[in-house]
């Protein structure tokens, strides 16, 4: 790794990056309504190993949008498509019957990957904070690969139970998913500004799988809510100048994840 390369990058830059190296070619994806960094980690994948991956943007219907990086799928600049009108976006993707990655965010998540964007506060009536509610999370029930971006890593957002299931991960643990019918499949990773996290196979608990240049294990440890499974050994988070450049000069030019405070 570069040291010019960690000094330089930023935790969404980062984030982007080690998400998009989850991504498949010839996948479909959706990367949900607050698209910065999720639609730099798409972009990123098609300049680099992924040029046929496909970005399907919700909440306009467009496919593989042209525009420059925004901080919403809603924005006006996601309709320069290089796929045609709005409608076509919902024809083809109806056609091709498949969604292979969605990627997910919110208010807090869970040591089973479930996660919360209704609000803060368990009677539904007096919330202490309250989200933008479910939108499109109820569907992620159905997509077999979910991808968790969380802004910020502390005992607030890492909770041992979301207060309100918006987006299921492995629901209260082993088995629960399939008994209630569910497909296969669900959270694989969680990136948040200090970590990668995943989840262990059998106890589906959220374990650590590398800390970022800037960070220590003892610090994930004790800014998340819940006991993670922590590997005998955690690597750094693996960083290249030549993905750090790529993000900058092809999908980010504005720098738009350089101005995001994650902190």
């Amino acid at each position: 790794m570069s040291n010019q390369a960690i000094k330089d990058c930023t935790p969404a830059e980062l984030i982007a990056i080690v998400l998009s190296r989850s991504l498949e070619d010839g996948w479909v994806v959706e990367p949900g309504v607050s698209t910065d960094i999720p639609m730099a980690a798409c972009k990123l994948a098609q300049a680099t190993f992924a040029p046929n991956l496909h970005i399907y943007s919700s909440a306009t219907g467009i496919l593989n949008a042209g525009g420059p990086l925004s901080s919403s799928s809603a924005d006006y600049a996601v309709g320069e498509t290089n796929f045609g009108p709005v409608r076509y976006g919902f024809i083809w993707l109806g056609y091709t019957q498949k969604m292979d990655g969605f990627f997910a965010s919110g208010l807090q998540v869970d040591q089973y990957g479930n996660v919360n964007l209704v609000g803060i506060g368990k009677d539904i009536k007096k919330l202490q904070f309250r989200g933008p509610g479910f939108t499109a999370h109820s569907a992620l029930a159905w997509i077999r690969n979910i991808y968790i971006f969380m802004r910020h890593h502390n005992k607030r957002a890492f909770v041992e139970r979301v207060d309100w299931i918006s987006a299921p991960g492995f629901l209260g643990g082993p088995g629960d998913r399939e008994m209630l019918g569910l497909p296969p499949g669900g959270p694989q990773l969680v990136v948040s500004p200090i970590a990668v996290l995943d989840f262990e196979e059998k106890s589906k608990v959220m374990r650590l799988k590398s800390v970022h240049p800037w960070a220590t294990v003892d610090e994930v440890i004790e800014k998340t809510g819940f006991k993670l499974v922590i590997p005998p050994i955690v690597p750094e988070t693996d960083l290249s100048m030549e993905e750090l450049e790529t993000l900058r000069t092809q999908v980010d030019i504005h720098g738009l994840l350089q101005k995001i405070d994650l902190t």
